[in-house]
């Protein structure tokens, strides 16, 4: 790159939306010609929108693209480039987001990272990683989340790999001491492929049942993924609450299984709340959204479930 050329990195803009890419979607260019961007000739227009020789992400709005070869100034807005929220090439070219794909985990990468939902500072550190690993494999009925036969012949190297393969980290990484690591890349794909599945089972017209042992941090995310269900053409399952005598109390808030006695809900692993619903309902709900013992009695009874790690 000669002496007084910024690197411009490019990302493109269609209409009204700005579709996010990966690191490996977007193109590095230097100098004012932006060359070819996945077989897509451009000519950029006007002033760069940083200094030279700083990286950029500049948003590239039909009217500052035109094809090689075509002359119109930045406020052009003839059919093939007027800035309606549609705005297109002209009909012997392809659309932008036929050429572009549109990855959507950066956007909600940075988000979860942001909200420190992951990051190299999260609750659990590497020694308290370990410690639940041991108890897991030494069958602890609070660890194991009523999955202790699945989890049987499981060894030490395959439970360290299964959490290293979810974190995106090894279990006892640590960058800040006492803290944790969780990538928030993997964690974004990982509620990509979630919210596939739920929406899946739900516009299919399929019933998910929902239940969570953490009613004080996770009760309204729930709420919020039942609304969905529900606009999705989706069913909820749900029991009449056991709150007065009951040998295995439970409750519910709204439409979401908690452990509870009318008044409050508590934080439990007890995976028995989960098993006496799924008993009453005989397997009506095709999809379980969970997390701790709620989680791993469905998982254990082999329902299909989006288990939530907290």
């Amino acid at each position: 790159m000669c002496p007084g050329q910024g690197l411009v990195r490019v990302r493109l803009v269609v209409g009204a939306r700005a579709p996010s890419f990966s690191h490996s979607e977007e193109e590095v260019i230097e100098g004012e010609n932006l060359g070819t961007i996945r077989g897509l000739p451009l000519q950029r227009l006007g002033q760069a929108h940083g200094q030279p020789g700083r990286e950029i992400h500049p948003a590239l709005v039909p009217d500052q693209v035109l094809p090689e070869g075509r002359q119109g100034g930045a406020g052009e807005t003839d059919g093939s480039f007027g800035k309606g929220a549609s705005a297109a090439f002209s009909s012997n070219k392809a659309s932008l987001l036929d050429l572009l794909p549109v990855d959507p985990v950066p956007k909600h990468a940075d988000l979860i990272l942001r909200a420190g939902l992951a990051g190299t500072s999260t609750s659990h550190g590497g020694d308290n990683n370990l410690r639940k690993i041991k108890l897991l494999l030494e069958g602890d009925d609070g660890t194991t989340f009523g999955m202790e036969e699945l989890l049987r012949n499981v060894g030490f190297d395959e439970a360290y790999g299964a959490v290293e393969r979810m974190l995106g980290y090894p279990p006892d990484h640590e960058e800040t001491p006492g803290r944790g690591c969780i990538d928030p890349t993997r964690t974004a794909a990982g509620l990509l492929e979630a919210g596939g599945r739920i929406r899946e089972v739900a516009s299919g017209g399929g019933r998910i049942l929902l239940g969570t042992g953490h009613p004080g941090a996770l009760l309204f995310y729930y709420l919020g993924v039942a609304r969905w269900v529900e606009e999705l053409g989706g069913g909820l399952v749900q029991t009449e609450p056991r709150i007065r005598g009951a040998e295995v109390p439970l409750d519910w808030a709204g439409p979401v299984a908690v452990l509870g006695n009318g008044a409050s809900m508590k934080h439990t692993h007890d995976p028995a709340h989960m098993r006496s619903v799924l008993e009453e309902t005989g397997g009506a709900a095709d999809l379980v959204v969970a997390d701790h013992g709620f989680a791993g009695a469905a998982v254990a009874e082999g329902i299909p479930a989006v288990a939530i790690m907290d």
